[in-house]
């Protein structure tokens, strides 16, 4: 919990994420839940009502992700190459941008990115530019498709959208830190790691009681938490897919440093860890970047589906 200068209370999740608010006389002044993905998807202020006017929505309740359970449990339990059809069918029958999410998160499962880039691109006009994780995801395509540039705009783009997964600490840091780094781009690393100066605000990583989502990372990528902490000691085995999500992140970004140290065999194996696990994973944008990291590195583009 943090307090600001008015007294106000902020409590968060596991994740970073506000979940409530409250005044300096704690009185509720509202409360946020979040969508599997992580991303807020209801807010309920003092009168109750949902979406009020001027305490703004973080994602658009009418582009998040949707499916029904039957089709999603398929999806977790079969190959990616087996589910082209899965969410496509159901985006032509139903229309709804979540659908065509879903079929692109496919698509970029199986290394068909032309394909997901035109999807994303409309995806991104038909929200009206207002969606974090479209142009996260459109950056990553363009990266993979090695348009390296127009993957870093649309990166920097994120930032400034109007529905962001985490309120205060975006990813865009955290992404750009990592393009910088692989690019050899001196000038973006520095940038990157002043914003996510402003992620840590502790002196202690002991004074965090476990995982922070993005605050975390930060921390460990400024060298303020230990390796074994941030992959181990943060684990939460009680909370299932959201602790095997936390390990494809905490993963890839000890792949990252490992790079970072010259340690490549090392890094490898990181990033194969990322992506190995249960695919609920998929939710995370850094299961992509590992599993490319992974590929091209070891020229294994099986991966993918890929000869």
């Amino acid at each position: 919990m943090t307090v600001d200068k008015d007294g106000s209370k902020y409590s968060y999740d596991y994740e970073n994420r506000v979940v409530k608010i409250e005044d300096s006389s704690s009185n509720d002044v509202a409360e946020y839940a979040c969508d599997a993905l992580g991303r807020r998807i209801r807010m309920v202020d003092e009168s109750g009502e949902p979406w009020k006017r001027g305490l703004t929505p973080l994602v658009n309740p009418e582009t998040v992700v949707v499916t029904n359970g039957g089709m999603w449990e398929r999806f977790m339990k079969t190959p990616s190459i087996e589910c082209l059809d899965l969410f496509e069918s159901e985006y032509k029958q139903s229309g709804e941008l979540g659908d065509l999410r879903n079929h692109n998160m496919v698509l970029m499962d199986i290394g068909e990115w032309q394909i997901a880039k035109v999807n994303c691109e409309m995806i991104i006009e038909k929200s009206e530019h207002t969606i974090e994780d479209d142009f996260i995801n459109l950056g990553m395509i363009e990266w993979f498709l090695e348009n390296t540039s127009s993957a870093i705009k649309f990166w920097k783009e994120s930032i400034n959208t109007q529905f962001a997964a985490c309120p205060g600490a975006p990813d865009t840091p955290l992404i750009l830190w990592y393009a910088g780094q692989r690019l050899g781009d001196e000038k973006l690393v520095k940038q990157s790691l002043k914003k996510l100066k402003r992620y840590w605000k502790v002196e202690d990583y002991r004074e965090f009681s476990g995982w922070r989502g993005t605050a975390t990372i930060a921390g460990f990528l400024l060298d303020k938490v230990p390796d074994d902490v941030f992959l181990y000691d943060w684990k939460d085995e009680e909370r299932g897919s959201i602790e095997d999500r936390r390990l494809c992140r905490a993963n890839f970004w000890a792949g990252m440093k490992c790079l970072e140290q010259g340690d490549e065999t090392a890094a490898v194996t990181y990033f194969k860890c990322a992506f190995s696990g249960p695919k609920i994973a998929i939710l995370q944008y850094e299961y992509f970047l590992a599993k490319w990291e992974y590929a091209n590195m070891s020229h294994d583009w099986s991966v993918f589906g890929q000869n």
